[in-house]
């Protein structure tokens, strides 16, 4: 469970359904997920360096980690993939249920950080607050420009 949230994992299936989204010709959803997945990664990776929060001592982990542990890159990560996706099926027939499952699967790859000793849990809360923050900012960005986009043909029509 904690390897789902790695950034080969989420760096590998982001692209993929984008691909898919694209070629689906949901180009905004595809930018969308794709610009959630960058917001999330750079922010988590940015926090990062700012914190400088040690993992936690234990004797020994279950897993190796490296690197600071506040916010936790795999909560961050998958929690900002399951709610894009979340957003992007939300209309779909069945939307919330597949919607429901990719949430409970972030939490599962957070909470499993907890098992294996690599996190505290604020880190994992972190992660999921900086996610749900990236997946915000980008659909009211993406949405704004999208208005503004519709209001600029409006107004060229009527001239």
């Amino acid at each position: 469970m904690t390897h789902l949230g790695d950034a080969a994992t989420v760096g590998l299936t982001a692209p993929a359904a984008a691909a898919l989204l694209t070629w689906r010709r949901r180009i905004h959803d595809a930018v969308m997920l794709v610009a959630t997945g960058a917001v999330a990664g750079i922010g988590s990776a940015a926090i990062k360096l700012v914190v400088e929060r040690q993992r936690p001592h234990v004797l020994q982990w279950l897993v190796p980690a490296g690197g600071y542990s506040f916010p936790s890159g795999h909560a961050t990560g998958s929690m900002a993939l399951a709610l894009a996706t979340a957003v992007i099926v939300r209309n779909r027939r069945q939307g919330r249920i597949i919607g429901a499952l990719v949430i409970a699967l972030a939490v599962a790859v957070g909470l499993s950080h907890l098992f294996v000793g690599v996190h505290y849990p604020t880190d994992i809360a972190a992660g999921w607050l900086l996610a749900a923050a990236a997946v915000t900012v980008t659909v009211a960005y993406l949405t704004g420009a999208a208005r503004v986009a519709t209001s600029r043909r409006f107004l060229d029509a009527e001239r």
